[in-house]
């Protein structure tokens, strides 16, 4: 009886094991499939969609990059875009940007569904189920006036990928070493500087309530220099302009992690 009992064990215990290595090596290699399309589509991006200034007076002007009309299949808006996101565009047309941030291995399409806002939470770029999803923006955000607060989210991946390194940013002295954020709109571009992070509890604070209104957000900016160190650089105020990337935390369940950035 004790060696069936024995013999039982063990057969249970060899498939719990068979069954967490297959899971943990379907999980790696969905993340290098996943990695290898988002670094193709990386190839479509805009590399250089902002005019530029000579350094010489008498030089000539660098023009701006081209712009093409394009619909929207959802509201048939007529839409000015970047000639260089038109391929990108055309494979979704939910994308609104492309978030980078050189050093920290995000370089990676957002994409945005109001009616829907958590579409991509569990899809990839192609619109196909996929555990690490795609970075989204906010519901309530409008990307093409755009909103005066913009709130960009995206799964804290165990492989450092998607907003996997966002937690980095928690050290003070690592915040202030890679500042640097960029966001290529169709229409235009952005550079951004980050200047906090902290923690916040995603059911209940100020920041995740409010962040999607205009006008003054003074209680924001007090909740923030109250809740963490901020870049002394900075200026913040209630008529500020915050673009926030937002990501699980491992303390607790709703914990999440919130890198707070400022436009130029």
């Amino acid at each position: 009886m004790k060696k069936w009992m024995y013999n039982t064990l063990i057969i249970i215990f060899a498939l719990i094991f068979l069954g967490s290595a297959a899971a943990l090596g379907f999980y790696y290699w969905e993340s290098s499939q996943e990695q290898d399309r988002y670094e193709a589509l990386s190839q479509l991006r805009p590399t250089s969609p902002l005019p530029t200034t000579p350094e010489q007076p008498d030089q000539p002007a660098v023009t701006g990059p081209e712009m093409v009309t394009v619909t929207d299949p959802k509201t048939g808006a007529q839409l000015e875009i970047f000639k260089e996101f038109e391929a990108l565009y055309g494979m979704n047309s939910d994308l609104i940007g492309w978030l980078t941030i050189p050093g920290v291995a995000v370089d990676l399409p957002v994409v945005h569904t109001p009616d829907d806002p958590e579409y991509y939470l569990r899809r990839n770029f192609d619109k196909k189920r996929q555990t690490r999803g795609c970075l989204f923006l906010d519901g309530a955000a409008d990307p093409w006036k755009p909103s005066d607060n913009l709130t960009v989210y995206g799964h804290r991946m165990q492989d450092g990928t998607m907003f996997g390194q966002l937690l980095n940013y928690l050290d003070f002295e690592y915040l202030l070493d890679n500042q640097d954020v960029y966001i290529a709109f169709p229409e235009k571009t952005a550079h951004y500087t980050a200047v906090a992070c902290l923690i916040v509890d995603g059911a209940d604070n100020p920041i995740y309530d409010d962040i999607g209104q205009r006008g003054d957000i003074q209680h924001i900016i007090d909740y923030i220099y109250a809740n963490t160190e901020v870049d002394p650089d900075a200026e913040l105020s209630g008529d500020s302009s915050l673009l926030i990337l937002s990501t699980c935390h491992r303390a607790y369940y709703s914990a999440r992690t919130l890198l707070i950035c400022i436009p130029d």
